[in-house]
């Protein structure tokens, strides 16, 4: 992404509105920037060809939890 991460951008998010789901979609499989998202405040983190199926069971359970 140019000009900032994905990680910068979460950031951003969450200052403006702390309560925002936010689901991390990227083509870097690496674990260490996974974990690093999820600290940050992102609900899930899935990479890139993405499992339609898996999104959407991603998409549910979260937006269960928060509903």
């Amino acid at each position: 992404m140019p000009g900032m991460s994905g990680l910068e951008t979460l950031g951003k998010l969450k200052d403006l509105n702390p309560d925002l789901l936010v689901v991390m979609v990227t083509g870097v499989d690496d674990e260490n920037t996974a974990r690093q998202a999820i600290q940050a405040g992102a609900c899930d983190y899935i990479t890139k060809p993405i499992n339609l199926e898996k999104l959407a069971t991603c998409l549910s359970v979260h937006l269960l939890m928060e509903g």
